[in-house]
């Protein structure tokens, strides 16, 4: 064992002299509102300048997680070309068949080692039109892609209706503050895009999960009832894309 890790970093630390990166793909887009015409199905995505054989790599969800059901592995010859897409239909009919639940599911992708290189979290999607898909191919920012662009670059989307709108990122203090037991939240989203907003308390654990959706851009106010929570000063954090924000408020009983 000893000698394997310092195997490796021998080989990790070679490739940085040499300026060599260890590329690992990433789920780009994921559709899951699947028929029997087209299935379920998620692409991967080389944002890296070399070739990536992804041959034995696994793909699963909750059932390949907890090990109720296989992982569903990449056939042999499965290669990425550099910027390159590949596209596994996740909904096979095989013993590893997974179909994404269209109201909202969670996806890995690991190695042929068993490493864990990607995951996402798919939102509901009502649309039967959409996909979920990272904009640009390879980043942090994820929207709902309408029409589907199954193995091509993400571009054409629904965010582009939102281009010329006024709106922009805003997170608003909650109004009243103090408050007892319930306050409002407004807040602003630019574009369209998978919006999250959360109450931590002050150790920074997760107590609230308040918005968990896409939506479209536009102005938006939500009611938090914090009567099963103690008096305090808690967190409340925004989340769109690569756009995020916290603020602070009291909550006294």
């Amino acid at each position: 064992m000893k000698k394997n890790v310092i195997l490796f970093l021998t080989v990790l630390f070679s490739f940085l002299l040499l300026g060599i990166s260890y590329a690992q793909p990433v789920m780009n887009e994921a559709f899951s509102r699947g028929t029997t015409t087209e299935p379920d199905w998620i692409e991967i995505y080389n944002p890296s300048s070399s070739q990536i054989d992804i041959s034995g790599y696994k793909i699963y969800d909750n059932g390949g997680q907890s090990g109720s059901k296989p992982k569903m592995e990449f056939p042999s010859g499965s290669v990425l070309e550099s910027n390159g897409f590949f596209v596994i239909v996740t909904a096979d009919g095989s013993a590893a068949d997974f179909g994404l639940g269209s109201g909202g599911d969670k996806a890995w992708l690991e190695d042929v080692s068993g490493v864990l290189v990607d995951s996402i979290i798919i939102p509901a999607i009502t649309d039967t039109a959409a996909s979920f898909g990272r904009l640009p191919d390879g980043s942090d920012n994820w929207q709902l892609l309408i029409p589907r662009t199954r193995g091509s670059s993400n571009s054409a989307t629904d965010v582009n209706d939102d281009f010329g709108s006024t709106f922009t990122y805003v997170l608003n203090q909650n109004y009243p503050n103090p408050f007892n037991p319930s306050t409002t939240i407004s807040y602003q989203v630019a574009q369209t895009g998978f919006v999250t907003i959360k109450v931590f308390n002050i150790l920074g654990k997760e107590v609230r999960s308040l918005v968990n959706e896409i939506q479209s851009a536009g102005s938006y106010r939500i009611k938090f009832d914090a009567k099963n929570l103690s008096s305090g000063i808690y967190l409340y954090q925004l989340n769109v894309g690569s756009f995020s924000e916290t603020k602070k408020f009291t909550l006294m009983k």
